[in-house]
């Protein structure tokens, strides 16, 4: 699954992506180990497991949130703090599932049960996000990969 992001929305934006941040890695950084192995220079920041800082201070080419922003408390304060550390001409890449369009069927998703899940996305939650940041979002062949580019 992680090769397959990593092929679907990182090998595609070019050799010029040099430097990433995986913000959210988890207990076990596997998206940044595979990173790794394809010469990606990955930073890992995890607020529970891999809370240093100091990696906050960097810019970076990317800043990947893989199933991460389904977490948010606050989606936009978050992003806010994240956004200013991608370089001028880097990616913000976010990974999540969109969330239904019905009440009903937003009500019964299974993706909404997990207690840890706290905010939800739709492709247009993400335009309207990118005009918030002056970043240009780029479409993507997965409906549940978002790729913003800055202007």
């Amino acid at each position: 699954m992680l090769s397959r992001f990593i092929n679907e929305s990182i090998m595609p934006l070019g050799s010029g992506l040099n430097t990433v941040l995986d913000f959210g890695c988890g207990p076990v950084p596997l998206l940044a180990d595979l990173l790794q192995e394809k010469k990606y220079h990955t930073e890992i920041y995890d607020k529970y497991f891999f809370s240093d800082r100091k990696v906050l201070s960097h810019s970076y080419d990317a800043i990947i949130l893989h199933e991460v922003a389904e977490h948010f408390r606050d989606p936009k304060t978050e992003l806010s703090a994240l956004v200013p550390l991608i370089r001028e001409t880097g990616y913000l890449i976010i990974s999540t599932l969109q969330c239904p369009e019905s009440r009903k069927e937003f009500n019964s998703w299974w993706y909404r049960m997990d207690i840890t899940h706290l905010s939800f996305f739709r492709e247009k939650t993400f335009k309207y996000l990118a005009g918030v940041f002056k970043l240009k979002f780029l479409d993507t062949e997965n409906q549940n990969i978002f790729i913003f580019r800055h202007n």
